[in-house]
């Protein structure tokens, strides 16, 4: 598979909107602060947020993002934000494939 830099955005037929919201952290440190970068779709089987770590390159470069993400965050943050979700299997899709097919033997 080729780097993200020289893939091109998949068609968003599912019409997946990347949503990133801040969330309460377990962490005793109150000034370390998670966040949580997922996708909701009008899918009419499931009306909560898709967990999208796990979606190819190309269909990250074609998700919309949500209009709010751009009113809380900076570029950079969004950015940083999502890379961090789409390498958190692996840093190739490679990778990030086998991680998933291996899920249930861990």
């Amino acid at each position: 598979m080729s780097p993200i830099r020289s893939q091109s955005p998949a068609n968003n037929v599912e019409e997946m909107i990347i949503h990133i919201d801040s969330i309460d952290s377990d962490d005793k440190d109150k000034n370390n602060i998670e966040y949580r970068v997922h996708g909701k779709n009008n899918s009419p089987e499931w009306k909560g947020y898709w967990d999208i770590s796990a979606s190819k390159w190309g269909e990250w470069l074609g998700f919309y993002m949500d209009q709010q993400v751009f009113e809380k965050f900076t570029v950079e943050q969004i950015v940083a934000l999502c890379l961090v979700e789409m390498t958190w299997f692996g840093f190739s899709e490679e990778r990030i494939k086998d991680r998933i097919d291996h899920l249930e033997d861990e």
